[in-house]
């Protein structure tokens, strides 16, 4: 039997800063209220599975893991060619309202009619 070993609150905030995410960006990427976040990151509500899948597949961790539970921190694997890569890198060097100002230039928002 897989015994947990931690919190779901200290595993969302170690994922959150291993990658670099707010809770607004998180929000976005997973689609998970950023009140919840805050309240399951303050460890004062604990998420439905629907809402553990969204956050550890925005966050590219194991469901498991997040949950507290001990075992690998890795999702399944995911092929990343070397120019998403170079993406990722550079998205993430940018501020949060570059990357907003990118993500409404490439979805078309913002745009005038």
């Amino acid at each position: 039997m897989i015994k947990k070993v931690d919190t779901l609150a200290n595993r969302l905030s170690y994922a959150m800063k291993m990658q670099n995410v707010g809770v607004c960006e998180l929000e976005r990427s997973s689609g998970v209220a950023k009140g919840l976040i805050s309240r399951y990151i303050n460890g004062l509500k604990f998420p439905k599975d629907n809402n553990i899948n969204r956050l550890s597949k925005a966050l590219h961790v194991n469901p498991e893991w997040l949950k507290g539970y001990d075992v690998p921190i890795a999702a399944t694997p995911v092929s990343v060619t070397t120019d998403e890569e170079r993406l990722l890198a550079y998205y993430r060097a940018l501020t949060a309202i570059q990357k907003e100002a990118l993500l409404d230039k490439l979805t078309g928002d913002n745009e005038d009619a």
